[in-house]
């Protein structure tokens, strides 16, 4: 996998054509589990290209385990279906696939009437919206019929508002570019790292590349650490789901940081050598 540093927050962001020693190809298993993590919930269909289902005015479906179950409603509000089945996550290459099975409906319409035969789609996971594009994986009940796309966001998701920020947080609001950046001892080119941009915005980032955002999460900082350190939680956009450690000095203007992409161990001082595994960033303030 290719990356990005991001100093200030701790981040790692594609980069075309380097590979700073990434041999070991990612946990898939791990990565699996965290996915299920966050299926668990309730979640309502947003919008739908599905054949037959428009007359439907509300789907609702509850993830609890490897379990999920779905309710139909008709427009007025009354409960049509509900039905239960068992699903699995698996992937196959950049692609992630939803398969359910040993399904029943329990409530409503056709009761008692059960599927066994596994049913599987195409899916994406991004915060708090769920997109699945079925009709084009061979063992769908629906490969017959045109392909079709399903958004679904989660019931009760709340809009997170920046916290307030003290100290050194509170000096790096605002909007910084990259200056520099070295990844396991090799220098990255500053014209590639023209395009990038830094924004802290209470306590969250964002990075975006060219306009485009590409990664996003939370950062608290610790003044109080030799090193000064700071944490960051990438919650959408590249490396979503992983928790990194960093170290970083402020100058003024410039602010330089060390980051371990792994979160196992916090760097110790601003170096960024070969076989290291680590980042570092120079970056500096935008000025209005």
């Amino acid at each position: 996998m290719t990356r990005y540093a991001i100093t200030l927050a701790a981040v790692a962001v594609s980069l075309t054509g380097l590979t700073f020693g990434q041999d070991k190809k990612p946990d898939t298993g791990e990565s699996l589990k965290a996915e299920l993590a966050s299926l668990q919930g309730k979640w309502e269909q947003a919008t739908t290209t599905t054949p037959g289902q428009q007359k439907n005015a509300r789907i609702v479906k509850e993830v609890s385990g490897d379990r999920e179950t779905v309710h139909r409603y008709d427009p007025d509000g009354k409960l049509l279906q509900t039905a239960r089945a068992t699903f699995k996550l698996s992937e196959a290459g950049p692609v992630r696939v939803f398969t359910f099975f040993n399904g029943e409906v329990i409530d409503g319409l056709g009761k008692g009437r059960k599927q066994s035969k596994a049913i599987s789609y195409i899916y994406r996971l991004d915060g708090d919206e769920w997109i699945e594009v079925g009709g084009v994986l061979t063992n769908e009940a629906y490969a017959k019929d045109v392909p079709y796309l399903t958004k679904w966001k989660r019931v009760g998701a709340a809009v997170r508002k920046p916290a307030a920020v003290e100290g050194d947080a509170k000096l790096m609001q605002g909007e910084w570019a990259f200056t520099a950046q070295t990844a396991e001892g090799i220098e990255v080119p500053a014209s590639l790292l023209k395009q990038m941009r830094l924004t802290i915005e209470g306590d969250t980032f964002r990075v975006t590349s060219g306009g485009d955002v590409v990664q996003e999460g939370v950062s608290t900082f610790d003044a109080t650490q030799t090193p000064k350190a700071f944490d960051v939680a990438v919650t959408g956009g590249n490396e979503k789901g992983t928790k990194w450690l960093g170290i970083y000095k402020m100058d003024g203007d410039t602010v330089t940081a060390c980051i371990d992409p792994t979160g196992k161990k916090r760097p110790t001082e601003f170096k960024a050598e070969k076989g290291s595994g680590l980042f570092m960033n120079v970056h500096t303030r935008l000025k209005k």
